[in-house]
């Protein structure tokens, strides 16, 4: 038992010293971002970026290179390209994004100073210019509070569009230093789980097509494949849409607290204590809520997705094939119900043109009250007069037995009138 013991042990300490190492040798990035020294930041940031870019994307060739010393099947090149992309893919994009990044700004600064020092540029620290506070975000929000709210006019761009419609933009706002970074952290190492989660099981996949089994058809395992990375690309597709509502929900409940609405916040007050190790758990908490997502989402979805295929073939194509109008007509009539609801029956639908569904409600239950008063005016006295004892057969009035005569002569207004009330009440309770 102790060697189990020892072994998840070292194991666990040796990721606390991975990740230590990851801190420290992406701490000097950190530092010529945040640096005030503008020239010798991009600067040194430049030369310290551009070797581990040229190390990622080194691995990446090299990883296609056949190997002849060794007696081991090689693989195909592509899948030997793949998986090196999974291995150093996320960091060739984060390097290549910082060398763009120290290269503008090393270019904007040798434009801005080309006539100053060079020595001065790089060892004095330029004076802070004291910021505008019309230029702050706080002055944008409070005057944004401030004027009357005007209607936003939607883009003509599809793009443009459904940002404005689902994403929009809040003047004023700004996200948190800590939020950034975690979402940028999050989206890094998210990519890199999904490109080492789809190049094992590619990896996989790929040799199982490449093996004879009798017991595996080939077009099964193309099927287990095709579905493989459907469900991943739809899967990565959900983990994204999750991540950004994550941000755009951190900014509904900021704007809330600003408003001082703390509905949304636990009932129960919590100790310093417990809120500082929240606060702290809060990035590994969403780091992991979508690579864990991920998995989870992809691996349901590849099952399903199997089921469906294995099943096509026999019972669902069957059920398909005989049953498919009789579903199609239940789910448009029962969502039909609901548009009509919203698009007929609502008050903001009633509002613009009350008076013709007055009109025509009105039309409608009136009709249909004089066409069932009808029969019954033609039928009942025909019957009250060849059988006296008819009224005794009736039911009770709950007023008075004897008001029946007066009831029947103006049944068809009280039809009317009810009808009406009724659908008052169905409008009141769909409002």
């Amino acid at each position: 038992m102790v060697g189990p013991v020892l072994h998840w042990v070292v194991q666990f300490f040796l990721y606390l010293l991975e990740a230590l190492i990851v801190s420290l040798v992406i701490y000097p990035i950190l530092l010529c971002l945040q640096s005030q020294r503008g020239l010798l930041r991009n600067s040194i940031g430049l030369l310290y970026s551009v070797p581990w870019l040229v190390f990622c994307i080194g691995n990446i060739v090299l990883s296609a290179v056949p190997c002849k010393q060794t007696n081991v099947d090689q693989l195909d090149p592509v899948v030997e390209i793949l998986q090196g992309v999974v291995l150093y893919g996320s960091g060739t994009i984060c390097f290549f994004a910082l060398v763009i990044r120290f290269l503008l700004g090393l270019i904007k600064n040798m434009r801005n100073g080309f006539g100053m020092s060079i020595f001065k540029g790089f060892l004095e620290i330029p004076d802070a210019p004291t910021p505008d506070f019309k230029k702050t975000h706080f002055y944008i929000r409070v005057k944004y509070l401030l004027t009357p709210t005007v209607q936003q006019k939607m883009s003509e761009n599809i793009v443009l569009y459904l940002f404005q419609k689902y994403i929009g933009t809040v003047p004023g706002f700004r996200f948190s230093r800590h939020n950034i970074c975690t979402f940028i952290l999050t989206a890094v190492v998210t990519v890199q789980v999904v490109l080492w989660w789809s190049g094992v099981n590619g990896r996989l996949l790929y040799f199982y097509s490449t093996l004879q089994l009798p017991t595996l058809p080939q077009m099964t395992v193309q099927k287990i494949t095709i579905t493989f990375w459907v469900s991943s690309v739809v899967a990565l597709i959900f983990t994204v849409a999750c991540t950004i509502d994550m941000q755009l929900r951190y900014r509904k409940h900021t704007l809330m607290l600003w408003r001082g609405d703390r509905s949304f916040c636990p009932k129960q007050k919590r100790s310093f204590s417990v809120m500082m190790v929240a606060s702290l758990r809060y990035p590994a908490y969403h780091v992991a809520y979508s690579l864990w997502g991920f998995i989870v989402i992809q691996i349901l979805m590849w099952i399903i997705l199997q089921l469906i295929v294995l099943l096509w073939d026999s019972v669902s194509l069957y059920l398909l094939k005989r049953y498919w109008l009789a579903f199609v007509i239940a789910f448009a009539f029962y969502y039909g119900q609901i548009l009509v609801a919203r698009l007929v029956f609502l008050q903001r639908a009633l509002d613009p043109a009350g008076t013709v569904h007055i009109y025509l409600l009105q039309k409608n239950v009136t009709g249909f009250g004089q066409q069932t008063c009808l029969p019954r005016g033609c039928l009942l006295p025909a019957v009250h007069q060849f059988h006296p004892r008819f009224n005794e057969l009736l039911p009770p009035h709950p007023e008075s037995p004897r008001l029946w005569s007066s009831v029947h002569r103006t049944h068809g207004q009280t039809n009317v009138d009810a009808g009406l009330g009724t659908m008052g009440q169905r409008l009141r309770c769909l409002h």
